[in-house]
């Protein structure tokens, strides 16, 4: 984490990254973007430029109200994180609401809520621009709001509107979040589709930021990967630990792994420029299985929109704790064009359940009607540890070797008799190519 610091002449500038006991109490930022070229950026702070950027009051103003509470340590996303490194922008997604929630203070600059230099709180004009700010449409201060201990707001001139507490109701109606969520009740003790309709009406820039920004919230963890399916865009964003590839040996494979994997597909996928297929992550995967209403979460998920197939992992957990840590993947192939979702399960019946569910929840966001029909030709495992393995073969095997070498009138069978499955053959060449992009510098 890489904070702003105050030095003895009353100026701010950026510490190196700190780790662990490292980091300072600090306080923390919420507010919503402006234009791009008005923020305050990291790499105008290496060059002390950006002083005349719209942006840069923002940054004064928190580090103003830090020091009048007595922290000399401040964190503003716009300059704090260095987005044009990937690997660092995607531990600072997975790590943001950590961040604020481990902060002193969050002070939430609102842009466009003025008063005057008194602040009338009973003053009917102040709460309807409150109400309708642009702050409370925003899908990343969802998690701005909830994961602090103490958030105080403030209009555009400085002036002070309350906090989380003395605000409360007010909050709770406009967000329709309980008051018991903002008041720090865990999460854990609200239930999954509940969090996650929190978000319902919120929107981002990106369309995969709706998906992001939900993490903290729903306590899970993903590879960011920003610009799928842009042309030329031949690079590895998956972020594999030490312990992701550990797992190659001779255990049971990552989430991050088949994210890893997907992506080397989408590169051999976008060099066929008609094809409309998706890859779904795994943990969008499991996010989709989790809720009851797949319509909550329809931002956050890509855009099935003209979609003729959909590969998603599938994965039965009990909880979202489960998520990559040992329990059994399967294969779910929707094919949107023959209204068929192909199940492919190396221990049969085990995700039979889940991946039905599923089915129904693609059939309710792609408008279509989908028969559920479970592979008994699935290669079964011989490893319990080889489900993970299974999946990635069998995903590449389908659609290099059968959706994208069929012809346009081609019938695709979609049965795998025919298909043996080299589990040990399979770690092997993923860790052989884990190793090779290393080497290239392509890999994080």
């Amino acid at each position: 984490m890489r904070l702003l610091e105050y030095d003895n002449n009353g100026d701010f500038s950026l510490t190196n990254d700190l780790v662990g006991v490292e980091i300072p109490e600090y306080a923390i930022l919420s507010h919503t973007w402006g234009a791009d070229a008005e923020e305050v950026t990291y790499r105008d702070m290496i060059d002390g430029t950006g002083k005349n950027k719209v942006g840069y009051e923002k940054i004064r103003f928190c580090g103003k109200q830090a020091r009048r509470h007595g922290l000399r340590n401040f964190w503003v996303d716009t300059c704090c994180i260095d987005k044009s490194n990937n690997s660092e922008l995607s531990e600072a997604i997975n790590s943001m609401f950590r961040w604020y929630r481990k902060a002193a203070k969050c002070y939430v600059y609102l842009a466009d809520v003025s008063t005057k230099k008194s602040v009338d709180l009973s003053s009917q004009h102040w709460k309807t621009a409150f109400r309708n700010s642009r702050w409370f449409t925003r899908g990343w201060t969802l998690q701005e709001l909830i994961a602090p201990p103490s958030v105080e707001f403030f209009c555009s001139n400085g002036n002070r509107l309350g906090d989380k507490n003395s605000l409360k109701r007010q909050l709770s109606t406009i967000t329709e979040i309980p008051v018991s969520a903002l008041q720090g009740t865990p999460l854990f003790e609200f239930s999954f589709n509940d969090r996650i309709s929190w978000g319902r009406a919120r929107k981002t820039k990106r369309e995969e930021d709706m998906a992001y920004s939900l993490l903290g919230i729903v306590d899970i963890s993903m590879p960011v990967i920003y610009g799928e399916g842009k042309e030329n865009a031949f690079h590895y964003d998956v972020w594999l630990t030490k312990e992701d590839v550990n797992t190659l040996q001779n255990d049971h494979i990552t989430d991050n792994i088949i994210a890893f994997w997907e992506e080397f597909l989408e590169c051999e996928l976008r060099k066929y420029s008609s094809a409309r297929i998706i890859l779904l992550r795994p943990s969008i995967a499991f996010m989709l299985m989790q809720t009851t209403d797949p319509l909550a979460i329809k931002e956050a998920l890509p855009n099935f929109t003209n979609t003729t197939h959909i590969f998603i992992p599938i994965q039965y957990s009990l909880n979202v704790s489960g998520l990559g840590t040992g329990f059994h993947w399967s294969l779910l192939l929707v094919s949107i064009v023959d209204g068929v979702a192909f199940h492919y399960d190396s221990r049969t019946p085990s995700n039979y359940d889940e991946a039905a569910l599923v089915t129904n929840k693609i059939s309710m966001l792609s408008n279509r009607q989908l028969q559920f029909r479970n592979v008994d030709s699935s290669p079964q495992q011989e490893n319990s540890s080889d489900s993970g393995v299974y999946v990635c073969i069998l995903m590449r095997h389908l659609l290099l070797k059968r959706l994208l070498s069929a012809t346009a009138d081609e019938k695709v069978s979609m049965s795998m008799a025919d298909k043996l499955v080299d589990a040990s053959g399979g770690r092997k060449e993923m860790m052989e190519m884990i190793e090779r992009l290393r080497s290239e510098g392509r890999l994080r």
